[in-house]
């Protein structure tokens, strides 16, 4: 009879013991996936600020260009659309299409 509730004990225990620890890490992998998406998401951020940075320093070149119409400022022009990100090619086209305005109807200095 000793036996027999000595074994009921141990395989009682060995249950909870496997029930917590199943527990544990299934809160575990949660709190580690929630930090993984606050990093992706702090990466977006931080990408389309840099895209956005990008774009208006874009359009700061493409009118600097528009006014001294120098070979030094086209090359810095083109070069920054150049680095536009294809997501905005709207603004892309736009730029390039000023750009190419510029050299057509002026001379440079």
């Amino acid at each position: 009879m000793l036996l027999i509730m000595k074994k009921n004990f141990i395989g009682k225990s060995i249950l909870s013991i496997a029930a917590i620890s199943l527990t544990v890490s299934t809160f575990a992998g949660e709190s580690h996936a929630q930090t993984k998406a606050e990093k992706y998401n702090e990466y977006q951020t931080n990408f389309k600020k840099q895209v956005n940075k990008k774009v208006v320093d874009a359009q700061k070149a493409v009118n600097l260009f528009k006014r001294t119409r120098t070979v030094a400022t086209h090359r810095k022009a083109q070069r920054a659309v150049n680095l536009i990100h294809f997501q905005h090619s709207y603004e892309k086209k736009k730029l390039q299409r000023q750009i190419d305005l510029v050299l057509k109807y002026n001379t440079l200095k």
